[in-house]
């Protein structure tokens, strides 16, 4: 059992064009405004009917009457994807990170295939827009410049539409902003579509101000160009669990990528189980002053590799997801690690990889530094059951379990770290980890 992650949604927009039969989805067909009213209906019953914390940060007046004003909004023919800009603005009112909206595989499909996008891997900073790596036949717009507009439109415009309509656990912004420095061309051409070339105007460093038209590449050539262009930062096979040492600080650095099982063994060539007890045997054997677990862009995964996990950090038993079917009560593991524990998180730390530390903070009182969680550190919902909506094919993942995950007021947001270390734009670039650093300097 695991959580639906938003490694599917990741999967969707990233996938290569290889395995992709390209067709001829038309960007331009137009829906009447009753067969997307009806979807609506379908899609406002799904979620009343199905999700158990709809009402959970949005009351049901106000969701309601944010219901009918959508529904109202609908007045005549609409594309597929002037629709999907209207839907995904629930997300900004559920406020969940497991319930989900995806466009029609067909379309999916076309953009991977078929479709040029933004030459530009950005670092988003409060509603500011970043260059971190420049793929696009102009040369002069170096990492760390600020763009200002694109076609016209502010940046902070752009970037505060596709906040709003991206999902996220409670009122932390953390993960909208870490999904788009990660996938923003993706989303842009969602909501704001694909031209042949764009216009952007950017800052100098001398504070004054350049306008250049960019073309619109096909996405295989984009990654081409990174890799001709940058370090290649993709993780290798071998490298989604890792344990380090750093003998200066007298630390160990456990690593973890992700807690989904299938990942870990089709993309990492790592079975998790195998993997932990070597490694804590190891970190047995060595008797470290103090282990460094860095959980941050961890997705979640499988409950059992996050309750494994657990097992060999608390010192005592701690309930796992009281009163859920997935309640376990667990207890360290015979090669348990029992010192000074340090987490390091950030605004990808979500799903059960935030259940994880939110524990690990609470029960085994380790230190977190870093950047506010993505998931939340009380209560998140789970277990999508995935609809289709039947006229426009829209993808809709709906969580349909509640889990608590201590019993205290849920404040809306997720693990605040007992050091919060916050990288700059600059760091970003030039690859300076002053997260872990400030983690093997403290005392």
């Amino acid at each position: 059992m695991k959580f639906t992650l938003f490694t599917l949604l990741i999967i969707g927009l990233t996938a290569g064009t290889a395995f992709c039969q390209v067709n001829q989805f038309d960007t331009t067909k137009l829906y009447l405004a009753e067969a997307l009213r009806a979807d609506f209906r379908f899609l406002r019953n799904m979620l009343q009917k199905t999700h158990p914390n709809l009402y959970l940060y949005t009351s049901r007046n106000k969701m309601n009457a944010f219901f009918d004003s959508l529904n109202q909004s609908i007045t005549g023919p609409r594309t597929l994807f002037n629709f999907y800009n209207l839907v995904t603005l629930l997300n900004d009112k559920i406020k969940d990170g497991h319930t989900m909206m995806l466009p029609p595989e067909e379309a999916s499909a076309y953009f991977r295939a078929s479709c040029k996008f933004l030459p530009f891997y950005f670092i988003v900073v409060n509603n500011r827009l970043f260059v971190r790596m420049n793929c696009s036949s102009d040369t002069l717009i170096k990492s760390g410049i600020e763009i200002i507009s694109i076609n016209n439109i502010p940046a902070s415009g752009i970037v505060s539409n596709l906040v709003k309509r991206q999902i996220r656990d409670g009122y932390s912004e953390a993960y909208p902003q870490w999904i788009l420095s990660n996938y923003f061309k993706e989303y842009y051409g969602f909501h704001f579509g694909h031209p042949d070339s764009f216009y952007i105007s950017y800052k100098n460093r001398d504070a004054s101000f350049t306008t250049s038209v960019i073309r619109a590449l096909p996405r295989d050539s984009i990654n081409l160009l990174q890799k001709e262009r940058y370090q290649d930062k993709k993780p290798k096979e071998g490298q989604g669990i890792t344990l380090a040492f750093d003998t200066i600080a007298h630390s160990a650095i456990l690593t973890i990528r992700s807690l989904d099982s299938e990942l870990l063994k089709t993309v990492y060539n790592q079975e998790y189980i195998p993997v932990f007890d070597s490694l804590f045997m190891v970190l047995h054997n060595y008797k470290t002053n103090r282990v460094i677990l860095d959980m941050r862009d961890n997705q979640g995964g499988d409950f059992e590799c996050g309750r494994r996990l657990l097992s060999f950090l608390v010192n005592q038993p701690l309930d796992y997801l009281p009163g859920s079917k997935e309640y376990e009560r667990i207890k360290p593991n015979l090669l348990h690690y029992n010192g000074p524990l340090i987490v390091l998180v950030n605004g990808g730390t979500f799903s059960n990889a935030a259940i994880v530390s939110a524990y690990l903070q609470h029960d085994r009182k380790a230190s977190i530094i870093g950047e506010e969680s993505a998931g939340n550190k009380t209560i998140l919902s789970g277990d999508p059951v995935e609809v289709t909506l039947p006229n426009t094919k829209i993808i809709v993942e709906i969580s349909s379990t509640k889990y608590i995950i201590k019993n205290r007021p849920n404040d809306g947001h997720g693990i605040i770290p007992n050091h919060k270390i916050t990288p700059s734009v600059e760091d970003i670039i030039m690859n300076r980890d002053v997260v872990k650093d400030y983690a093997l300097k403290l005392e």
